[in-house]
């Protein structure tokens, strides 16, 4: 005679556990917004549009670009004290070039390049009917 598997008597002694929520579905949060009218009023406000005034798909070289620039020109600014710098200096001259190098590239990164954020939605739509920006 051949033996008989363990396993379908071991299944018939376990429980299997009811279904039931789990911690993810016991965390999700519902929306609060439920009248249609809401939920396009919150989107309006929480969707961005790119109104930078170039191509929206050409962001995609131009902001890497626009920072290298930056960082580019911040080096140069803090470099060029220093290169007029040569052999031995005394040390109350090299203090000072040291000082004047962070002092243009503080400067340099204050007035570099930033991102300008996308606008709200509405704000967009506000400004294609009537031409002028809403106040904030």
């Amino acid at each position: 005679m051949t033996a008989r598997p363990a396993w379908p008597r071991q299944l018939a002694s376990t429980q299997i556990p009811e279904p039931g929520p789990t911690e993810y579905q016991e965390q999700t949060v519902v929306s609060k917004v439920k009248s249609p009218q809401e939920k396009k009023a919150a989107s309006l406000n929480l969707d961005r549009r790119n109104v930078y005034g170039e191509n929206a798909k050409s962001s995609r070289k131009n902001i890497p670009l626009s920072k290298q620039r930056s960082h580019q020109a911040e080096r140069r600014a803090a470099n060029q004290p220093l290169i007029q710098l040569t052999g031995a200096v005394e040390e109350d001259v090299a203090v000072e070039a040291e000082a004047e190098a962070r002092t243009r590239a503080i400067e340099q990164k204050r007035w570099g390049f930033r991102k300008s954020p996308d606008a709200p939605l509405k704000a967009v739509l506000i400004h294609k009917s009537t031409g002028t920006w809403p106040k904030a």
